[in-house]
């Protein structure tokens, strides 16, 4: 990158991480857990399930917020073999009626629930579900969605950070926006690390700082009521850029955005 461009590149950074929400702290410090089902990308119709969901709304559903005490599904469909972009989506809320432990094992959450919201994509609701789901959820292992007969439909498992290493923020962002893991903008971003920053020193070394630096981020952020709001921005204004400007092969550029951008943030939330 030449000089003049370096400095009209600096100047803007400046000016859109100077637009970053103010964060709105809320008291209560308990975050969503994820959990994902795998699926085989090399066959064709395949469908991606995934829930977010408050463990402490489990195990203490009459203390837990509001906000708590609703499960957010998730699905992906992939119609081609090879894909990692997928063909339809949606996104339902499904409002917790009642949790039980399982008689069989005293980690294990069986949750009904109300009638199922869709909040947005035209995917169709699965025939074998009924509208008003069941699941048994074992804590930080899996989730298991159950069919109109009570058998297992889909199994998900609890996605950690080494699910994605060192793609915090990025995930972070798409999954507040209910976009599936293998979307174009992580798989950009996970090429410019593995093909790029993982190929020299001072890459080796950006990415174990941000190997601190981006879960402490997240953590952060997700205190905040106005979390939406913040990934909301980021997406539109530290991804999206970052995204256009790997493809356009300005691969440090889009290092030095990213790292800029991370950097405030930090400042900014934690």
């Amino acid at each position: 990158m030449n000089r003049r461009g370096f400095i009209k590149r600096s100047g803007s950074l400046s000016l859109v991480v100077a637009g970053l929400p103010l964060a709105k702290k809320i008291q209560t410090q308990n975050t969503k857990s994820i959990y994902v089902n795998v699926i085989d990308h090399n066959k064709p119709n395949q469908y991606e399930y995934s829930i977010e969901v408050y463990h402490n709304a489990l195990t203490n559903f009459a203390n837990a917020a509001d906000e708590e005490k609703n499960i957010k599904l998730y699905s992906f469909l992939y119609d081609k073999s090879g894909d990692y972009v997928y063909k339809d989506t949606f996104q339902y809320l499904l409002p917790i009626a009642s949790i039980t432990k399982d008689s069989k094992d005293a980690n294990t959450y069986i949750i009904k629930t109300k009638s199922a919201l869709r909040e947005y994509g035209k995917l169709e609701w699965p025939k074998e579900l009924s509208s008003t789901p069941t699941l048994k959820i074992k804590i930080n292992e899996s989730a298991v969605l159950l069919d109109k007969t009570g058998k297992t439909y889909t199994t998900m498992k609890l996605k950690t950070v080494d699910d994605d290493e060192e793609c915090f923020i990025t995930t972070a962002c798409v999954t507040e926006k209910g976009m599936a893991d293998k979307c174009d903008e992580l798989t950009t971003l996970r090429s410019l690390r593995e093909n790029y920053m993982r190929q020299t020193q001072e890459g080796k070394i950006l990415l174990e700082e941000y190997n601190t630096l981006g879960p402490a981020v997240v953590a952060a952020i997700s205190h905040c009521e106005n979390r939406k709001e913040i990934y909301d921005y980021l997406y539109q204004n530290m991804i999206t850029p970052a995204v256009a400007m790997i493809k356009n092969g300005e691969y440090q550029d889009a290092v030095d955005w990213y790292q800029g951008f991370s950097v405030e943030l930090k400042k900014r939330y934690c």
